[in-house]
């Protein structure tokens, strides 16, 4: 039985992981998002000027 609390705590981790990791990517794509933003309306100012 102690085998299956390692493949439980193993599989654990890799979820554990996997959640961070989207987060992250998540906040990334967040940044680049609001950045791609800010350039197009630098772009929309200087048309108009």
């Amino acid at each position: 039985m102690k085998n299956f609390e390692f493949l439980f705590a193993a599989y654990a981790v890799i979820w554990i992981l996997l959640g961070g990791y989207f987060f992250r990517l998540n906040n990334k794509l967040n940044q680049i998002s609001h950045r791609l933003d800010q350039l197009e309306a630098q772009k929309v100012d200087k048309g108009k000027s």
